[in-house]
């Protein structure tokens, strides 16, 4: 109890020091606070570790203070006209890599033991296709246990349009705070442009090890039918990407 208790201070003082101090700080210096917005499984702890700050503010940009936030600070934290970075996935590719990486306890980049409702719903499904064979299921009982599932673990749980102001109407409205919406299946490509809109082209590269990268390298298909009943759970961020594709015709 003692230890759980400690951690929650310890995110609860990151979150108001990154949320409330590190932009007035920003300010005092003559800085643009940039808030780095970390959507899980989507490439971000690579961003992170080449800028070699996690999750503190970095100052090396110039005219900049980059705020590097924890998976729990979304858009709707922020102020009214902030400036961000998010970086987004496709929905069922993310699903993938999020349920092998909570099967795994988040190794071997580090060890986050299940919660109990993260060891049930792996003792009931252990791979993603057995998964999203539960959600296809005519049985109501293991369809049922399939949605749990899909609400308990780590990642899987959260929806990606949920950090870009929660709905699409809030997204179109504050589109213009991103000064870049990266992509994760272009990350190297994204992240060449983020250091140019930053001023900071060729100064810095992304990792290349799996494990500083938090990269798996298992390799894991879904079928059509499987791959269907994940991407309607995700409808709300298929219509994100969607969304943005009509931008310019890049994610930007």
């Amino acid at each position: 109890m003692l230890v759980a208790g400690l951690k929650s201070l310890k995110r609860t003082v990151y979150r108001f020091a990154l949320l409330r101090i590190a932009p007035v700080l920003a300010r005092l210096t003559g800085r643009r606070p940039v808030h780095f917005l970390h959507v899980g499984k989507t490439g971000g702890t690579a961003v992170k570790a080449a800028f070699g700050a996690y999750p503190f503010p970095w100052f090396a940009t110039p005219g900049d203070l980059l705020i590097f936030h924890t998976h729990s600070v979304t858009l709707s934290d922020l102020p009214q006209g902030s400036a961000a970075i998010v970086f987004l996935r496709d929905p069922v590719a993310r699903f993938i890599s999020a349920f092998g990486s909570r099967r795994r306890k988040g190794m071997p980049r580090r060890y986050v033991p299940w919660t109990k409702a993260e060891k049930r719903a792996f003792m009931q499904f252990e791979t993603p296709n057995a998964l999203a064979n539960g959600l296809l299921s005519g049985d109501p009982a293991e369809q049922a246990a399939a949605k749990r599932a899909m609400r308990s673990i780590e990642h899987v749980a959260q929806f990606q349009i949920d950090w870009c102001g929660g709905d699409l109407e809030t997204f179109r409205r504050r589109r213009n705070e991103f000064i870049l919406i990266g992509h994760q299946e272009t990350l190297t490509e994204d992240f060449d442009r983020l250091l140019s809109r930053l001023s900071l082209a060729g100064q810095l590269t992304l990792p290349k090890s799996d494990k500083a990268a938090h990269r798996s390298t298992e390799r894991v298909e879904l079928n059509a039918a499987q791959s269907n009943a994940v991407s309607q759970w995700y409808a709300r961020d298929y219509a994100l990407l969607e969304a943005l594709s009509r931008v310019e015709g890049e994610f930007v």
